[in-house]
C-alpha cells in the first residue's frame, strides 16, 4: 500500500468514526471549545485572531469567528492557494468576504484537477508499450489520474459541505468521478495484457 493510499484509508476510518458521534455529543463539545477559547486571557488581550473556518463534522468555529468580529478584533483565516501553501485572509463579514474567495479558489481548484485528470489520461493514451520503461511510463500516467480523482472527489465533499448549498446537487458530479475512477483502474487492470509481450 502507498502512502497516499493509507492516508486515503486513514480518512475513510476517521470520517466512518466521526459519523458515529451523536449529535447532542458534538453540540455540546462545539460549545465547550467555543466557550473555553473565548474565557482565555489570551483570547481577550488579542488584537487579531487566527482561525480556520470549519466544515462538515469538523469542529464548529463560527461562534468564535463571529464573537471575533463582534469584539472587533482583526480576524484572518487561512487560504489554501497551491498544495502544502496557505495565505492568510483577513475577513471583515463572514458572509460576504468568505464566500467571495472561497468559491472563486474552490472552483479555480476543481478546474485544475480536471485537467490534471485530462493530461494524464492524455499521456497515457499516447503510450503504447512495447518495452518495460514504456510499460511503467503510461502505469504512471494512469496512477496520477486516479490520485487526482480521489483529491477531485475530496474537493468536491469539501465544497458541498462547506457552503449553503443543496448537497444532493453535488451527488451527480460525485458519481461520474467515480464512474471515471473505475474505468481508470479497469484500463489499468487489462493493461496487464501487455506484459507477456514486453521487450527489456
Amino acid at each position: 500500500m502507498t502512502i497516499d493510499e493509507e492516508k486515503q484509508q486513514l480518512r475513510a476510518t476517521i470520517r466512518r468514526l466521526s459519523a458515529q458521534l451523536p449529535f447532542r455529543y458534538r453540540e455540546a463539545a462545539n460549545r465547550a471549545i467555543a466557550r473555553h477559547l473565548l474565557a482565555l486571557p489570551e483570547y481577550r488581550s488579542a488584537e487579531a485572531v487566527f482561525c480556520f473556518v470549519s466544515a462538515g463534522r469538523e469542529i464548529d468555529t463560527r461562534p468564535i469567528l463571529d464573537q471575533t468580529l463582534a469584539d472587533g478584533k482583526m480576524l484572518c483565516v487561512p487560504l489554501c492557494v497551491a498544495d502544502g501553501i496557505m495565505e492568510l485572509r483577513a475577513i471583515r463579514n463572514l458572509e460576504e468576504d468568505f464566500a467571495c474567495w472561497f468559491i472563486k479558489r474552490h472552483r479555480d481548484r476543481v478546474d485544475d484537477l480536471c485537467c490534471d485528470i485530462a493530461q494524464h489520461l492524455r499521456g497515457a493514451n499516447t503510450i503504447w508499450p512495447t518495452y518495460h520503461f514504456e510499460y511503467k511510463d503510461r502505469r504512471g500516467e494512469l496512477n496520477q489520474a486516479l490520485k487526482c480523482c480521489n483529491k477531485l472527489q475530496d474537493e468536491l465533499q469539501y465544497i458541498a459541505e462547506s457552503l449553503p448549498a443543496d448537497k444532493n446537487k453535488y451527488m451527480d458530479i460525485v458519481l461520474e468521478v467515480e464512474a471515471l475512477f473505475n474505468m481508470i483502474k479497469a484500463l489499468r487492470q487489462s493493461d496487464n495484457r501487455f506484459l507477456k509481450h514486453l521487450k527489456d
